[in-house]
């Protein structure tokens, strides 16, 4: 069990350790192996508490316990006519470097994944409708509360993550919607919409399970289980991020640090720590998508300006980049900041991100 009442804001703390761990060793072990000085690998953000060092590197814990870091010489381009330089290295070693905490991210949701396919996890069977929003596109096509949802625009519906697949392509035409009511197939024609009314959907409907079932899976099927899941969740988290950036999903959706422990909390308080594991495998993919995404400051940033180098064969000045770098982190900041705004405001005001 893992309900702990209030404490459970403190699950937030392992969970997000173990994914920054994970992707710093990323970093570490990538820079050693390419002949990169790396300084310092940090558990945790200063003020130090206590380092030791060997092989010319400080291993260090730091006071605030949420996150880490790798101090990698030269990370910022200076230095480049010192072998150990990150930035004396060819390109192709530093977009290694660059993607291998990522990459990183990547390996545990697979072995997280399958590790749950092994010992068994709850899969949700089928989709049923359990509630219909008054105006919707679902009300007007005659769907109904305990509908169970067979096939959209001809896909089949295995479960309620199968809807959202299946309706986000087709945003905007009529398709035909398969249901079972009262073990009747019917036929229903609806319309999804791009821009839904908050808490609505692109159709205007609440869905849950009809059932569900444990599986256990023996160790070889399992890491099939965990490629298949590691695509499809990378698969679902790009096709919101452009849902985001036309306009289809609402920023209200969003949830900054102060919501990923609030939502971490809330799964922990369910008591079940396979729940807290996939959850933690699903913030491993999120982490990864992000932090390769080509903005500034970010890992992604940095490999455009390694890319740009490759192409044009010179380097772009280091002060120009790091500028770059500085800005973006400000902007990067100032988004953190005002997302966690309201996400105290939900809090504040009783509000929870699990439906």
């Amino acid at each position: 069990m893992l309900d702990f009442g209030i404490l459970n804001w403190l699950w937030i703390i392992p969970v997000l350790g173990l994914l920054v761990f994970v992707h710093e060793l990323g970093h570490f072990v990538t820079a050693r192996l390419n002949g990169i000085r790396v300084d310092e690998f940090g558990l945790g953000f200063p003020p130090r508490l206590f380092g030791i060092k060997r092989g010319g590197v400080l291993y260090s814990i730091n006071a605030l316990p949420i996150g880490g870091f790798v101090r990698i010489y030269g990370e910022n381009g200076e230095n480049v006519d010192e072998p150990g330089a990150f930035g004396a290295k060819k390109p192709w070693q530093r977009a290694l470097v660059l993607c291998a905490g990522s990459g990183m991210n990547i390996l545990l949701a697979f072995l997280i994944f399958a590790a749950l396919a092994m010992v068994g996890i709850p899969s949700p069977q089928g989709a049923q409708i359990t509630d219909v929003a008054a105006d919707s596109p679902a009300s007007t096509a005659g769907l109904r509360p305990a509908d169970k949802i067979r096939t959209i625009d001809g896909t089949p519906i295995a479960s309620p993550d199968d809807v959202a697949r299946a309706v986000s392509p087709v945003v905007g035409r009529e398709v035909s919607i398969v249901v079972d009511r009262n073990g009747q197939q019917q036929t229903l024609r609806v319309t999804p919409r791009a821009n839904p009314p908050e808490g609505q959907g692109a159709i205007g409907i609440q869905i849950s399970e009809e059932r569900v079932v444990e599986e256990r899976y023996g160790p070889v099927e399992a890491l099939g289980i965990g490629a298949k899941r590691t695509v499809e969740t990378i698969g679902l988290m790009i096709t919101g991020l452009g849902d985001l950036i036309t306009g289809r999903a609402s920023t209200g959706d969003l949830a900054g640090p102060v919501g990923i422990a609030q939502l971490t909390s809330e799964i922990a308080d369910q008591g079940r720590f396979k729940l807290l594991l996939g959850w933690t495998a699903l913030l491993s993919l999120n982490l990864f998508l992000v932090n390769m995404l080509p903005l500034p400051a970010l890992d992604g940033g940095r490999l455009v300006f390694v890319l740009l180098e490759a192409i044009r064969r010179k380097k772009v000045a280091p002060q120009r980049e790091a500028f770059v770098h500085a800005v973006g982190m400000m902007l990067l900041l100032t988004f953190l900041v005002v997302i966690s705004f309201f996400d105290v405001q939900r809090i504040v005001q009783g509000g929870s991100i699990l439906p």
